[in-house]
């Protein structure tokens, strides 16, 4: 019975293992199908980061709290927060680029956190019940580690982990700090990655890329390790 279990939950971790490896693949793809039809388009000689720049200096003290709204409420509805960060990078630059979108990573998982306990409760168990998502119990036992472990191995939309963590039942410190554990060394990296967007074929830019391939294949270990907690 044991060893029919183990089985069970290696075939489990293979198909999630198989999931992050086909999401490294289509990441990298649309990245470069992006950037070659930019790159080969006349827009290229058209817009640059500078006039994007230049845009943001137009809404003057509004740039920030602009992008901040952006990424606080997008993810909300189940954007992904990898474009945001990159945006972020290629915008603001890594050092900045990072305070910005951490900031606002924290303040969308907050958001959520809040909404998963007031009127509109019933509205998101039935979002993330229709994505085939479970509301672990479990995490009010194990808060921090679970929703570390979430937040670092990238297998779902971070909107949909925040409504999934929050319906469990887990106390807000404990998803706070899970949450900036697990989820902020992500918001680096694709910042980072947006930053050496501009210099492409860089030393900085194939740093970005070995950092998140690493931290990739990290993950991966991680999801192994832990497999009872993503198979079960």
């Amino acid at each position: 019975m044991q060893m029919e279990e183990n089985v069970k939950k290696d075939r489990g971790l293979k198909y999630l293992v198989l999931k992050e490896l086909k999401g490294l693949f289509v990441f990298f793809l649309i990245i470069s199908v992006i950037y070659l039809i930019f790159r080969f388009s006349p827009l290229y000689g058209t817009y640059n980061v500078g006039q994007l720049k230049g845009v943001l200096k137009g809404l003057g003290v509004w740039a920030v709290p602009v992008f901040l709204l952006c990424y606080a409420v997008l993810p909300l509805f189940i954007f992904p927060i990898s474009p945001l960060s990159m945006v972020s990078g290629v915008i603001f630059g890594t050092f900045f680029g990072f305070l910005l979108s951490a900031l606002g990573y924290m303040i969308n998982a907050w958001l959520a956190f809040f909404l998963t306990r007031g009127m509109f409760r019933d509205k998101i168990m039935g979002v993330v019940s229709g994505r085939g998502v479970t509301v672990d119990k479990g995490l009010v036992k194990n808060g921090i580690l679970v929703t570390f472990l979430l937040r670092f191995v990238p297998l779902t939309p971070v909107g949909l982990q925040n409504y999934a963590v929050g319906l469990s039942g887990i106390t807000w410190t404990h998803y706070t700090i899970g949450t900036i554990l697990g989820g902020l060394i992500w918001v680096f990296v694709f910042v980072f990655m947006g930053d050496s967007l501009l210099n492409p074929g860089s030393r900085e830019f194939f740093v970005s890329v070995a950092l998140w391939i690493s931290l990739f294949l990290v993950s991966i270990l991680v999801l192994a390790k832990n497999r009872s907690v993503f198979v079960d």
